[in-house]
C-alpha cells in the first residue's frame, strides 16, 4: 500500500482508495478489496469500453451492491471506440446490464446508477499540455471537453461536499445493518417454512 496526499482543496477530507482490479490472482487482493468495500461511503467502479462489464466484474458488482452502497459506474477508454454508435451501444449495455444485476439481488432502487462514460487518456493529455492553474484553458480544450471527466468531477464535487458527506457517513452503517438484517430476516424465514413443510 501506498499513500500520496494530494494537495486539491475539494479534496481535503476525502480519502481515495484504488483497490486493485476484480481479476487479481492474489486472495489477497480480494481481501483486501473486501475489507475496504464495507466502509466506503462512495463506490467508482471502473470498467473498460473495451470490454464492458466482464464477468468478474459483474460478479464483484453483485458483492458490493449487497452491502447497499451508493455506487457510480464509470466507463473508461471511450476514446477507443470508432463511432458514436458504438458508444451508445456500450452505454446501453452496462447501463442495462447494471440495472439488471441491482434489481436481480433486492439492490435496486427509484434512482438511477449514475454512469460516466469518460477517456482518462484525453484528460491527462489535455492537463498535461496547460498549467495546473490553467482552468479556463482546461475546461476550452477540445480533448478535455471530449474526454467527459468534467461531468464525473462536477458530480464528485457536489456529492463529496461537506454536508453530503457528512450525511452519507451516518447513513452508511444504517444501510449496512439494513442489508445484514433483511439477510437473516429471509434466512430465518426459509427456515421456518422448511419446518413447517416437515411438520405438515
Amino acid at each position: 500500500i501506498e499513500d500520496k496526499i494530494v494537495p486539491n482543496e475539494w479534496l481535503r477530507n476525502v480519502a481515495v482508495i484504488d483497490t486493485p482490479g476484480t481479476n487479481a490472482l492474489l486472495s489477497r487482493h480480494e481481501e483486501l478489496t473486501t475489507q475496504i468495500i464495507p466502509r466506503a461511503d462512495l463506490i467508482l467502479f471502473v470498467t473498460s469500453a473495451e470490454r464492458p462489464l466482464s464477468d468478474s466484474e459483474g460478479q464483484f458488482l453483485d458483492k458490493i451492491s449487497k452491502w447497499g452502497k451508493k455506487i457510480i459506474i464509470i466507463i473508461n477508454k471511450m476514446d477507443t471506440l470508432t463511432s458514436e454508435e458504438n458508444n451508445q451501444q456500450v452505454i446501453e449495455y452496462v447501463k442495462t446490464h447494471v440495472s439488471s444485476r441491482l434489481n436481480r439481488i433486492g439492490a435496486g432502487s427509484h434512482d438511477e446508477v449514475p454512469l460516466f462514460p469518460i477517456s482518462s487518456k484525453l484528460a491527462l493529455s489535455s492537463r498535461l499540455r496547460l498549467d495546473n492553474d490553467d482552468y479556463t484553458g482546461l475546461s476550452q480544450s477540445p480533448e478535455w471537453i471530449r474526454s467527459g471527466v468534467s461531468h464525473l468531477e462536477d458530480y464528485l464535487r457536489l456529492t463529496l461536499s461537506s454536508g453530503t458527506v457528512v450525511k452519507s457517513k451516518l447513513l452508511n452503517p444504517l444501510n449496512v445493518s439494513d442489508r445484514l438484517i433483511n439477510k437473516y430476516i429471509n434466512i430465518i424465514r426459509n427456515r421456518k417454512d422448511n419446518l413447517q413443510t416437515d411438520i405438515n
